[in-house]
C-alpha cells in the first residue's frame, strides 16, 4: 500500500493512533536495514569462552602443577578421565545460562543413577563376574537382570532425553565391566566408596564438566541469562506481530495487489523461529531463580504471553493465507472503503495494548495506576472492534445477499481482526486482574517426580515406540559389544549417545 493510498484511511485515525502507526512503520523498517546474523557476536563469544575454559580443564592433563593439585586433592586416577570431562562439558554447554543448568542437572541426576546402580550391584556381588565363574551363577543371572531390568526402567520412565543419554551411556559401560570377568576397572565395593572407583571418578567428571560449563556463562561477566533473553523475546515477538498485523491490514485495504504480502510472509518465518526459541528459554528461567519472589510470576506471565503469540501467530498465518489471494475487485474495494478506517483502528489500539502488556509484565508488578491503563486500553479495543462490526454489517447490507460470496474473504478479515483484539484483551485482563504466581521448589520438584513416573505418559504410544525401538538396539548393540568387541563400550556407547525422540 503506498503512502497516498493509505493517507485517507491514516487521516481518520485519532492523533495517538497514528503516531503508533508511524512508530511501528520506522521499526519495521530499521529492522529490515539491518544485515547479517543477530547471533553472530554471541556464539563467537560463546566460542571463545567455551574454547578457554575447555584449554583450562586439559591444563589438568597437559601442565604439572595442575596434575598434581588433582592428584593431591582430587582424585589420583581422575586425570585419566579428563578427556571424558571436557566432552561432557561440550554437551552440557548451550548458549544460555538457564539451560546450560538445566542440562547441568539432568546430567548430574543421570550420572548419579547409573553411578548408583552399578554401586549397589558391587555392594551384593563385589567386582561382578569373575574368572572361573559359569554362565548361570547367581552374579551372572544378578547382572543380566541389572544390564537389561535397568535399561527397561531407564527408557519407559518419563524422565528428559539428556538425562536418559547420560545414564544409559555410563550403565552399558558399567554393566560391560561388571559381566566381564576380565575386567580390571575398580569400583568401590561391599558398599564403601573408595576415590580410585570408576563411578566415584565419573560422577567428579561430570560435575566438574557442569561448573566450568556454568563458569562459561558466568565469568568474566554473565554472557546470556534465560530470564533476560525470555523477557527480551516477548518484547520483540509482540512488536513484531503488531508490526505484521499492520501491515496486513494496510495491504488489504490498499487499491491493488503487490508482492509486499510476500515480504510479510518472510517475515512471519522468521518470527515463528524465535517464538519456537522463546519457549526453551522461559523453561531455562526457572533454573536461574527457582521462580522464587516476583520471579515466578514474570515467568507465569511470559509463559501465558507465549500461548497468546501462538495463537496470535496462528491468526496471522490465516490472514495472510486470505489477503495474498485476494483480487482487489470492485467488490472489494466497496467494501473496504466503508470498513478500511475501523479495520485500522482496531490493529493500531490492538498492537499498542499488545505492546503495553508486554512491557508491564517485565516487572512481575502491576500497579493500580497501570491496571486502570491497562482497562482503559481494553476498552478502547473492544469500541473499536465493536466499530468494526457495525461497518461491515453496515456495508455489507448494501449487496443482494446477506451472505454475499464476493465478501467470504472480508467477513474472515474482520473476525480474524477481531480474533486478534479478542486474544490480546484476554491477556491482559488477566495480567490486571489474576496474574499467575510461580509454584514453590518443593512444588516443582515433586510434580516432576509425579511426572516421571507418570502411568499415562509411560504407557502413551510414542513412550512405548520409543522404548521398544532403543531396548532392541541396546541389546543387539550391547550382545555385539560383550561377544564380538572383546567387551569395549564403544558400540554399545554410541546407541545411547545417538538415541533420539
Amino acid at each position: 500500500m503506498t503512502d497516498t493510498q493509505a493517507a485517507p484511511l491514516l487521516q481518520r485515525l485519532d492523533k495517538d493512533n497514528k503516531q503508533m502507526l508511524k512508530d511501528m512503520d520506522s521499526m519495521a523498517t530499521a529492522e529490515d536495514a539491518i544485515s547479517g546474523s543477530p547471533t553472530f557476536r554471541p556464539m563467537l563469544q560463546l566460542a571463545a569462552r567455551g574454547s578457554f575454559f575447555a584449554c583450562l580443564m586439559c591444563g589438568f592433563v597437559w601442565t604439572a602443577p595442575m596434575n598434581m593439585w588433582m592428584k593431591n586433592n582430587l582424585s589420583p586416577a581422575l586425570v585419566g578421565y579428563m578427556p571424558l570431562t571436557v566432552l561432557l562439558y561440550v554437551f552440557t554447554l548451550v548458549p544460555n545460562l538457564g539451560n546450560t543448568m538445566s542440562n547441568f542437572i539432568k546430567a548430574l541426576v543421570g550420572t548419579f543413577w547409573a553411578c548408583f546402580a552399578v554401586w549397589f550391584m558391587n555392594g551384593i556381588y563385589p567386582g561382578g563376574m569373575k574368572e572361573g565363574m559359569s554362565a548361570s551363577s547367581s552374579t551372572a543371572i544378578a547382572g543380566w537382570i541389572y544390564t537389561f531390568g535397568f535399561t527397561l526402567v531407564m527408557l519407559w520412565c518419563n524422565a528428559s532425553l539428556l538425562l536418559k543419554i547420560y545414564c544409559l551411556s555410563y550403565h552399558v559401560w558399567f554393566a560391560l565391566e561388571f559381566m566381564n570377568p576380565l575386567s580390571k576397572t575398580p569400583f568401590s565395593e561391599n558398599f564403601t566408596f573408595k576415590l580410585s572407583g570408576t563411578a566415584v571418578n565419573c560422577m567428579i567428571a561430570t560435575v566438574i564438566s557442569g561448573l566450568f560449563a556454568v563458569f562459561v556463562l558466568l565469568l568474566p561477566y554473565p554472557m546470556s541469562m534465560s530470564f533476560s533473553n525470555a523477557k527480551r523475546d516477548a518484547r520483540k515477538a509482540a512488536k513484531d506481530l503488531s508490526t505484521l498485523f499492520m501491515k496486513a491490514a494496510q495491504y488489504y485495504c490498499g487499491q491493488e495487489a503487490s508482492v509486499v504480502i510476500d515480504s510479510h510472509v518472510n517475515h512471519s518465518s522468521k518470527l515463528r523461529a524465535m517464538m519456537d526459541s522463546m519457549g526453551t528459554a522461559i523453561t531455562g528461567a526457572w533454573w536461574e531463580g527457582f521462580d522464587l519472589g516476583v520471579r515466578g510470576t514474570i515467568r507465569g506471565l511470559l509463559g501465558a504471553h507465549l500461548t497468546m503469540l501462538n495463537e496470535l501467530f496462528d491468526q496471522l498465518l490465516a490472514l495472510q493465507v486470505a489477503i495474498s489471494t485476494e483480487d482487489f475487485g470492485e467488490s472489494h474495494l466497496r467494501i473496504m472503503e466503508e470498513i478500511g478506517s475501523a479495520s485500522m483502528n482496531v490493529t493500531v489500539t490492538t498492537g499498542k495494548l499488545l505492546n503495553f502488556v508486554t512491557d508491564a509484565a517485565g516487572d512481575g508488578d502491576i500497579s493500580a495506576a497501570e491496571s486502570q491503563d491497562i482497562m482503559a486500553q481494553i476498552a478502547e479495543v473492544k469500541v473499536g472492534m465493536k466499530k468494526l462490526g457495525s461497518d461491515f454489517d453496515r456495508a455489507r447490507r448494501t449487496f443482494s445477499l446477506p451472505v454475499h460470496a464476493e465478501l467470504l474473504q472480508e467477513s474472515f478479515f474482520v473476525f480474524t481482526l477481531c480474533a486478534y483484539g479478542r486474544i490480546v484483551c484476554e491477556y491482559a485482563d488477566l495480567l490486571a486482574n489474576s496474574p499467575p504466581k510461580g509454584g514453590s521448589f518443593g512444588a516443582v520438584f515433586t510434580s516432576a517426580v509425579r511426572s516421571t513416573w507418570s502411568w499415562s505418559d509411560m504407557i502413551d504410544k510414542n513412550n512405548i515406540n520409543f522404548t521398544a525401538r532403543y531396548m532392541v538396539a541396546i541389546i543387539i548393540s550391547f550382545m555385539y559389544s560383550k561377544y564380538l568387541g572383546n567387551n569395549a563400550p564403544g558400540c554399545v556407547a554410541t546407541v545411547t549417545v545417538l538415541m533420539n525422540l
